[in-house]
């Protein structure tokens, strides 16, 4: 095996990718657990089961239009079929419970609460308010009651059956009813009552159907997130501004305390003050928009209005695998942009927006029509839908994060800067974009901390002190006696106990209940998810399936998770691997090869886990055991040795035992390392110099200058310099990672980048030669890491603060990753890397010292995002690389 083809295996990877971009610096402490991006394959299975189409059969049409001058448009997206272009409807009416909550009463006791469903729920379908609730942790807090708050929806044109439409979905969505007076009540825009209890005029129908679907949407997420919530419907006349503006003014003067905006229009003259849209003491949200990011001058209102807050949107995915339950992405057609004819809000003051002005968004939430709301509309109409449909956009998104405001009792400013004071305890979004923004990074690429298309994060009950709540329940390595449970706890500022209870399918979960460890074992606390798991050892029997929950609880409440299932295997089987063992480390004499073991499926306690370094003089064997521990120490006496590292797991349960066995890739030869040191002089150094000659010190010599891109395909050029008295000047270039490789291509003054060399360093070392006898002078040249178009790099201080993000780029500007700085000590600097994209990359990392490389990191594999623990001492830098593959 070359030397070359070794760094493959042990150190860093073939190529690379470039970080770009300003950093940016959260003010607000650590960060909610980064959502991790969407599976566009599991959103294609949902869409499937809800409507009988695939994604790729469906497409998205705007319920209202484009608006024309002096009108605003509804910003509500209907899920339609491509072939037809009508609106997609569901197979079935939706059917989902809220998990089981129970509440503390006086006598400090627990009583079921609004979700008092049985236990053994499993989890909703796709579309469903208990899916919002239990994604943005509002279950305790929807089952309030009473809420004490009323929010103002504002639309155009009337919809006769708001009030009976809003029943039905609340009946399947399993909510409690909204009566006329004490819960809903429907006005016109001069504040007269249009519902059974009133004699008001009420607006003309919207023909096409469009505004009625965007009522039923905002009356239906309303309701899901905030059941017990007052609801004010104030109808315009029709959506021209001053009409809606003066809906808006009307909802002021019934006391709303949030006042939900799901509309919106380009810049005009109209808008020369917000005066209209922003009360003292009353919370106005308004939709960004479905367009994607908009350039300077286009910008959307009433959301770009400093007082406003505005409101983003995401694709939201179940996942039981994460912690949360749930992936998030920025939805790819939410609007986010700089209103630079606005000053920089003070709330906005410190963050980095890449915006000389007012940037939006300032928070998030579901979006994206493919992952929305199963709304009931009867009006119908070619823009509407006759029935349940599947609507989302940033319509969606703004009454959901009203009715959070609501639930949590955050707001009471008509200023959205609780959604920067509490941003830390937001779902952060760090995958996807809506556009591009070459030189204002943040403004279109989500990102971690504040970004465009997302804000400060996506809608989350953690704002404030409550019940507890539970995320995702997963179960892996699944045997015939034992699994491991893994979730998340939401302890919402109360120590918290957790349980799993488990139970054999189809008995009786409360005769049949077992738990992991006995309620109230597992403690945890603070503000936002913490992740947790237990292993059942020896408690399931073989072929059976069983049904689990997760369970939390603090002096609040009671919340039950929902259902999960596994079946255990008839047998024991021999354990395998899904990820093979590996070692990390230089094959260089003095050096200390660690070996990975691997990623076993049967990790259970009844498991033991032996290893062996074997060597051989040949690549292929035959091989010797030369130590049977997680490391081995290099010697010269390893010198032209090939090696490889085993890993052994054996299920003890068994009997008799199974013992899985699995081998490295093979690591070799051992060499000693490259070195700064010039060769040996070539023969042809003249020695008939007089002895008396030396070389004039290098203080006084010209030195070497380089010409050199570290783009690929660009050329290094090297002009050695004046080295009186020099008898011969050699150039060598060697390619560089966690060790250097002398190219073929040395001895010239010249050297093309190409596609070998990315993400690698490229060493030139120039040596002048002088008479016999004297010292020749070597002079070092780094150069790199070499980008591509995806392929480069980004620059972080060992002293960068923890949460600072910054972009990824390639040469071409093509997004690529981000980068989060997770941790700091004063020996690491502990990054997390995202993937942008869907293409599989590779990310490692170097450190730098006055501009030279004195450590590499092995490479990583960058499926969806990854941690990467980099040592750096003081003085120096980290060089973070990747590359798509």
């Amino acid at each position: 095996m070359t030397a070359s083809a070794a760094l493959t295996l042990i150190g860093c990877g073939a190529a690379a990718l470039v970080f770009s971009g300003s950093a940016a610096a959260s003010t607000h402490g650590t960060r909610q657990i980064a959502s991790t991006p969407v599976n566009p394959a599991t959103i294609s299975t949902d869409l499937k089961q809800q409507t009988g189409y695939s994604a790729s059969q469906l497409t998205t049409k705007t319920a209202c239009g484009a608006p024309k001058p002096g009108t605003m448009s509804c910003l509500a997206r209907v899920l339609a079929i491509k072939s037809t272009g009508k609106s997609a409807s569901l197979l079935h009416a939706p059917h989902a419970t809220p998990m089981h909550v129970t509440q503390a009463t006086r006598k400090g006791t627990l009583e079921p609460a609004l979700t008092s469903a049985a236990l053994g729920t499993s989890a909703p379908t796709a579309g469903t308010s208990a899916l919002l609730q239990w994604a943005y942790d509002t279950t305790w807090l929807s089952a309030q009651n009473p809420i004490n708050d009323t929010i103002a929806i504002i639309d155009a044109y009337d919809d006769p059956n708001a009030l009976s439409d809003m029943a039905t979905f609340r009946t399947w969505n399993g909510l409690p009813g909204c009566a006329v007076t004490t819960c809903f009540n429907q006005y016109n825009q001069n504040g007269q009552k249009i519902d059974p209890s009133g004699s008001g005029t009420a607006p003309n129908t919207d023909p096409a159907g469009g505004w009625e679907v965007e009522e039923s949407l905002d009356l239906d997420a309303v309701s899901s997130l905030c059941p017990y919530c007052k609801i004010d419907l104030i109808e315009a006349r029709n959506p021209t501004t001053p009409n809606l503006e003066a809906a808006v003014s009307t909802a002021h003067n019934l006391n709303a305390n949030q006042i939900s905006m799901s509309f919106g229009g380009p810049y005009s003259p109209d808008y020369v003050s917000q005066s209209g849209w922003v009360f003292s003491g009353v919370a106005s949200l308004a939709a960004a928009g479905d367009d994607g990011f908009q350039t300077s001058g286009d910008v959307q209102y009433p959301a770009a209005y400093p007082g406003v807050t505005a409101v983003g949107g995401t694709t939201l995915d179940p996942d039981p695998s994460a912690p949360r339950g749930f992936d998030e992405s920025a939805w790819s057609t939410t609007e986010s942009g700089c209103d630079a004819s606005q000053p920089i809000p003070t709330y906005q003051n410190g963050v980095t927006t890449n915006c000389n002005g007012r940037a939006y968004n300032d928070i998030s939430a579901d979006a994206d029509p493919n992952t929305g709301l199963d709304v009931f509309d009867t009006i119908g109409g070619p823009e509407g839908c006759s029935g349940w449909c599947p609507v989302g956009g940033t319509s969606l998104a703004t009454p959901l994060a009203a009715a959070l405001e609501a639930v949590t009792g955050v707001s009471g400013t008509s200023s959205p800067s609780w959604t920067y004071s509490d941003a830390s305890l937001l779902n952060d979004i760090v995958a996807s974009s809506d556009g591009s923004c070459p030189d204002a990074f943040l403004l279109c690429n989500a990102a971690i901390g504040w970004d465009g298309p997302t804000g400060n994060g996506s809608i989350n009950g953690d704002v404030v002190v409550g019940g507890p709540g539970v995320g995702g329940s997963d179960a892996t390595g699944v045997n015939a006696y034992d699994v491991t449970l893994s979730g998340g706890v939401y302890p919402n500022g109360a120590a918290t106990s957790y349980y799993w209870q488990y139970w054999v399918n189809g008995s009786s979960p409360a005769a049949g209940t077992q738990t992991s460890t006995p309620p109230g074992t597992g403690i945890v606390s603070g503000q936002t998810l913490q992740a947790v798991s237990t292993t059942l050892c020896n408690q399931l029997q073989p072929d059976t399936t069983y049904d689990y929950s997760l369970v939390a609880t603090s002096g609040t409440s009671s919340e039950d998770g929902y259902d999960g299932s596994f079946t255990t295997a008839p047998t024991e089987s021999t354990p395998t691997t899904s990820t093979n063992p590996s070692i990390v480390g230089t094959a260089y004499p003095g050096q200390t090869l660690t070996g990975e073991p691997g990623t076993w499926n049967d990790q259970s306690c009844n498991s033991t886990q032996t290893y062996q370094w074997q060597e051989s003089d040949s690549p292929s064997g035959p091989w010797t055991t030369v130590s049977t521990s997680p490391t081995y120490a290099l010697t010269s006496a390893d010198l032209g040795k090939y090696l490889v590292f085993t890993s052994s797991e054996t299920d003890t349960t068994a009997n008799p035992p199974l013992t899985g066995t699995a081998t490295s890739q093979v690591v070799g030869p051992v060499e000693a390392p490259a070195t700064n040191t010039a060769p040996t002089p070539p023969t042809t150094v003249t020695t008939t110099t007089p002895t008396a000659v030396t070389l004039i010190p290098a203080t006084m010599l010209k030195q070497p200058t380089f010409q050199a891109r570290t783009t690929e395909g660009s050329t290094i050029a090297v002009n050695p310099g004046v080295y009186a008295y020099a008898t011969s000047t050699i150039v060598q270039y060697y390619r560089c990672a966690r060790g250097c490789t002398l190219l073929s291509t040395h001895d010239a003054w010249t050297y093309k980048l190409r596609s070998a060399d990315r993400g690698r360093y490229i060493k030139v070392v120039i040596t002048a030669y002088g008479a016999s006898g004297t010292t020749p002078i070597v002079t070092t040249r780094w150069i790199g890491p070499i980008t591509a178009p995806t392929a480069g790099t980004i620059t972080i201080s060992g002293t960068a603060r923890i949460a600072s993000a910054a972009a990824v780029k390639g040469s071409k500007h093509a997004r690529l990753a981000s980068v989060l700085v997770v941790k700091r000590t004063s020996k690491a600097l502990t990054l997390g890397v995202t993937r942008a994209g869907k293409t599989a990359m590779t990310t490692w990392a170097y450190v730098l010292k006055n501009g030279a490389v004195v450590h590499c990191t092995v490479s990583h594999s960058l499926k969806h995002s990854v941690k990467l623990s980099v040592p750096v001492s003081k003085g120096e830098s980290v060089k973070l690389v990747a590359v798509r593959a």
